[in-house]
Parts: structure tokens; C-alpha cells; sequence
């Protein structure tokens, strides 16, 4: 007997291909998204419902932040001193419901992979759900009153479903059509009594308020511009795609339809062997290319649920943004603000006394713990160069990137380069 949901999410998908090829459209992707295509269309041809399919891709390491160990080429890094195969998924729930103020008010979906579910009180979570719990608990801190949310990029929907159990709101995502096959699945599971809409023309929009979760194809996006939304939302997607990709879809955002709170969690300050791949200096500015209109309401590098030292270190390092627009400055008090942030920089000892050396061991010859917050050096000179680029900025932000610098350079240093030669 044949899956309706499954047989539905491949006809949406096999249809959004057609409207392609009807106006010869083909989505710009990045080097990592191509070495997800294989499990996709393995997953895609072979699940025989709609359940197997999310247990299928939440094994995997695309969209899962569960590293699955059963697909380890070397499994004895599983195991301690002792031998004994070490629960890595269970120190990793653990280690996330240490950081929470309260315990989680709801729990992981039903349908994900069954090893990656930890039971702790009665109620299963894994790490993946953790995360955009603490993500959801964020947004809401900044902004309680959500009704409606976009999001680009949206996996299979972990962070969708957890926002909609705490807000019930209107939730449209955005996505390549291989991936919303995965998000229309498990939101149709998560919710079968939501009324529903895969957009597949342009003339779907017509009544596209009617829905309550609304999935779009990526090139029928534009058919959204001029539309509110209480947020917006991206993780990791953008760090996924090239610069052009990332300079279309920031157009988007910031100028085609309008937003009350923007949240991002993507790439930024990982290390790259230029020599071995160097394609990511052309998928660096996903963290770089935020407008001089926004206000920013929080920034930190490598938030708390980041820093699990279980199973998150195999990820990206990610910088945290959340954002309200627009910035009621005039340009002229921008150009203060940003020359301040450049000063208050140029005061730190780091710079101020960089050529001073007192022969003995100090604190600032090897400093171990950085402020990646809004208060600290990294801050303030992104912030300022977003306010004001120029070269003054763009020459200290270069120092101390190196000052942070440990082997690798950090990709955005190539960015940073490229924009400091467009002022000599």
C-alpha cells in the first residue's frame, strides 16, 4: 500500500522540477551542498513512508548535528581507555540542559532517528532539538509577540517545528525543492491538522494567507516580495551557498520584504587550507554582507549551545545575530558611531602596545579567553566596518584576526583583503 504523505512530497518535488525547466531556472548551490545529493536521492528512491524518511535523514551528518557513529570510519574513537563504547549523544543532552535556566516544556518529535533519542525525566530530547530550543528561547527573549516567520534554509524543519509549539505561528519556509521534500514530510507528521500549501506556480500566492505552514521553492521566492513577517530566520544555509547566492538572497531580505526581528546563526571565523579547498574563499561572506540599516540587538561568536564539547565540534563555528530594522541613524551619526567602535579598539592594550614587548611573560602575549560578545574587540570592529567600511577598519579587524590566528588563516581574512584593496 503506497504512503499518500511520501507519494504527495514526490510528486511536490517532481512538479517544482518541471516549473524549473519551464523557465529554465537552476538554483546556485555551493560545494557542501553537492555532497549531500547522494543520501538525498537515496533516501528520495528507496524509503517506502513517509516515517522512514525522517528516521533515514536524521542519521545522516547533513542535517542532524548527531554525528552517526554507526557510519564511522574509525570506531574505536567511540570507546574510552577501558574499551567501553561511550553514549556521545547522551553527554551531549546532557551537556545542553546544564546551560538551560529551566528544563525544556516540550520534547524532541517522534518520528527522528531512535538512536538519536535521550530520555532525561520522563521526556526525549536529543541534541539537535536542544539547540533549537535554545535557539527559539533567544528569539523569544528579543521578541515575544511572533505571528508570522520565514526561514531560509530550513533542513527538516527541526527548528519550524520547535518555534511552532511554543508560538503557534503562520511558519513559510524557503528552500531548495531536495530539501523541502524533507520539511513537508516532517511538518505534515509534526502537524496533520495544519492547513498546508506547496507552492508549485506563481499563481498559488493568490491565497497563500489561508495557509498555516507554507513551503516554497527557491525561484518562486519572489513572489513573496513586499510581504511583513514578524521574523526572519537562517541557520547554517547561507555559510552552504557561494557569495553570489549570499548577495541575491540578502537583496531579498533587506530590501524586498520587510522584517520586525531577524535571526542568523551561520559560518563565521573557521580556518581554511587554501591550497586544499580553496572554492570556500568564493562562499566566505555570509556573515559579512549584513546593510548599514539594521540595529543590532545581539552578536556572539560561538553562543553557549555552540560550545559543546561533544559532537558540536564537527560543525562550523557559527556567529549568532539577532536584528530589528530599520536603524534610525543619519548616515552622519553612523560614520560617528563606527569611527567610536574603531577607537575604543585602538585603545586595548592588544593594539595600543603591539610593538612593546617587556621581555617576560604577560597575559597579553598568549591570551587564552576572548569577549565574543558585543562588548568585546571583534564586535565592535565588525559593527564598525558594517556602519563605515573603510581602510582604517578594515586594517585593524586584518590585525587582529591574525592576533586570534592559530595555523589556518580564517576565511573571511580573503574577504577582508579583497575589500581593504578597493581603498589603496
Amino acid at each position: 500500500m503506497k504512503d499518500k504523505l511520501l507519494e504527495q512530497a514526490r510528486f511536490n518535488y517532481l512538479k517544482t522540477l518541471d516549473y524549473y525547466k519551464s523557465i529554465n531556472y537552476v538554483p546556485e548551490t555551493g560545494n557542501i551542498w553537492s555532497y549531500n545529493m547522494k543520501d538525498i536521492f537515496h533516501i528520495y528512491n528507496n524509503s517506502t513512508s513517509a516515517e522512514e524518511v525522517i528516521s533515514s535523514v536524521d542519521k545522516t551528518f547533513m542535517y542532524s548535528i548527531n554525528f552517526p557513529f554507526e557510519l564511522a570510519e574509525n570506531k574505536e574513537t567511540w570507546k574510552n581507555e577501558d574499551n567501553d563504547v561511550l553514549n556521545i549523544r547522551e553527554s551531549n543532552v546532557l551537556w545542553l540542559l546544564s546551560k538551560m535556566k529551566s528544563f525544556p516544556i516540550i520534547e524532541e518529535s517522534s518520528f527522528i532517528y531512535e538512536k538519536n533519542k535521550i530520555k532525561i525525566d520522563g521526556k526525549v530530547f536529543s541534541a539537535n532539538f536542544l539547540r533549537t530550543y535554545s535557539i527559539s528561547n533567544r528569539i523569544l527573549a528579543f521578541n515575544s509577540n511572533i505571528n508570522t516567520v520565514l526561514e531560509l534554509g530550513a533542513g527538516v524543519g527541526y527548528q519550524a517545528r520547535t518555534l511552532m509549539m511554543l508560538t503557534n505561528c503562520r511558519y513559510t519556509i524557503v528552500d531548495l525543492p531536495e530539501t523541502l521534500f524533507f520539511s513537508y514530510i516532517h511538518l505534515s507528521l509534526c502537524f496533520p491538522n495544519k492547513k498546508i500549501l506547496y507552492v508549485t506556480s506563481i499563481e498559488d500566492f493568490n491565497n497563500i494567507d489561508d495557509f498555516e505552514i507554507v513551503f516554497i521553492p527557491a525561484g518562486l521566492h519572489k513572489g513573496l516580495k513586499g510581504n511583513y513577517f514578524d521574523l526572519f530566520i537562517n541557520t547554517a544555509s547561507m555559510g552552504e551557498m557561494n557569495n553570489k547566492s549570499i548577495h541575491g538572497w540578502m537583496d531579498f531580505i533587506q530590501n524586498d520584504i520587510t522584517i520586525n526581528t531577524l535571526f542568523t546563526l551561520n559560518r563565521f571565523l573557521n580556518t581554511v587550507d587554501n591550497d586544499l579547498i580553496s572554492w570556500r574563499i568564493n562562499q566566505n561572506e555570509c556573515s559579512v554582507s549584513y546593510d548599514d540599516k539594521w540595529k543590532i540587538l545581539y552578536w556572539e561568536l560561538e553562543p553557549e549551545y555552540c560550545r559543546c564539547p561533544y559532537i558540536d565540534p564537527l560543525h562550523a563555528r557559527y556567529v549568532e545575530i539577532i536584528a530589528t530594522r530599520p536603524l534610525r541613524l543619519l548616515q552622519e551619526d553612523k560614520i560617528k558611531l563606527s569611527n567610536k567602535l574603531l577607537q575604543d579598539v585602538k585603545n586595548e592594550d592588544w593594539y595600543r602596545l603591539q610593538n612593546h614587548s617587556t621581555g617576560i611573560m604577560t597575559a597579553r602575549d598568549n591570551v587564552l579567553v576572548n569577549d565574543l560578545t558585543m562588548s568585546g574587540c571583534l564586535f565592535k570592529l565588525w559593527e564598525s566596518i558594517r556602519l563605515n567600511k573603510n581602510a582604517s577598519n578594515l586594517e585593524v579587524i586584518l590585525l587582529y584576526l591574525q592576533r586570534l590566528q592559530k595555523n589556518y588563516p580564517f576565511e573571511e581574512i580573503f574577504y577582508y583583503e579583497k575589500e581593504l584593496k578597493k581603498y589603496k
